[in-house]
């Protein structure tokens, strides 16, 4: 499905207000230098990308990292998303000429200074079209890193917490989406079908959220006790500050092309 200006526009609308109740607010990130093509075809993925809106929900997701984060937005066709995973760690060099080829209007030798001092580069690989719900987000990139299947970063502690939560604790995937806090969980989004996907979703918020990961009811009725103390405990369990600095580690000085909206 094609989106319309107008639609477009909304979207981008709600997809901000939704990041600013996920993620603490910052300042904007240290942006390359991009020089607009108006002839683009792909000037719809590009300009998704570098919106203020776009870079203010950036800002809220990767505040709390202790070095700069750049995500470049790269049109890609099926043939590349077929051939590589869905997070996919490149090479320096493997990576700019990646980018030097596909024509992108940023600074490469910006990127190249930034990388060396520390910085990471998230390549947002897309098709030309953008299709409501599986936008290209930064919340999304990081969830990525979590539920594909090489989770190049942070596999033993998805697969603890995997374990924890529905073979010593029992804890339906239902069960677990009605309390769970963020935008997506808010929304009903988490995939039901999916042990997966909240798993990655909780890890997402321990390391973006400065809260770390929080549990609410929205049942009609009064929560029980025991499953209450049971969400109280699995709060315990997940160590948010552990995560995020595995994750920093993971990722820092590196460049990683994520697949976040292919159709």
């Amino acid at each position: 499905m094609r989106l319309t200006i107008g639609q477009f526009r909304r979207i981008i609308r709600e997809e901000i207000e939704n990041a600013i109740t996920e993620a603490p607010l910052a300042d904007i990130l240290p942006a390359a230098d991009v020089r607009s093509d108006r002839s683009s075809p792909n000037r719809q993925i590009d300009r998704f990308h570098r919106t203020p809106l776009y870079k203010a929900k950036a800002a809220n997701t990767f505040k709390q990292f202790p070095f700069p984060v750049y995500i470049v937005p790269v049109t890609v066709d099926q043939s590349i998303s077929a051939a590589w995973e869905r997070v996919h760690e490149m090479t320096p060099d493997e990576a700019f000429k990646f980018l030097e080829s596909s024509g992108t209007q940023y600074d490469l030798e910006h990127l190249r200074r930034e990388l060396a001092s520390g910085a990471a580069i998230f390549l947002s690989m897309s098709t030309s079209t953008l299709t409501k719900g599986f936008l290209p987000t930064p919340w999304m990139i990081v969830h990525a890193f979590l539920d594909s299947q090489e989770q190049p970063v942070l596999r033993q502690e998805f697969e603890n917490l995997f374990s924890l939560v529905y073979d010593d604790l029992g804890i339906s995937v239902r069960s677990l989406a009605l309390r769970m806090t963020t935008g997506s969980a808010r929304e009903g989004k988490i995939v039901l079908d999916s042990d997966a996907d909240p798993i990655a979703e909780l890890m997402t918020q321990a390391i973006v959220d400065k809260r770390g990961v929080t549990f609410t009811w929205r049942g009609k009725r009064e929560q029980p006790e025991e499953i209450a103390e049971m969400m109280e405990h699995l709060k315990s369990q997940i160590d948010a500050m552990d995560l995020k600095n595995k994750f920093y580690a993971g990722v820092q000085g590196k460049v990683f092309a994520i697949q976040t909206a292919i159709e």
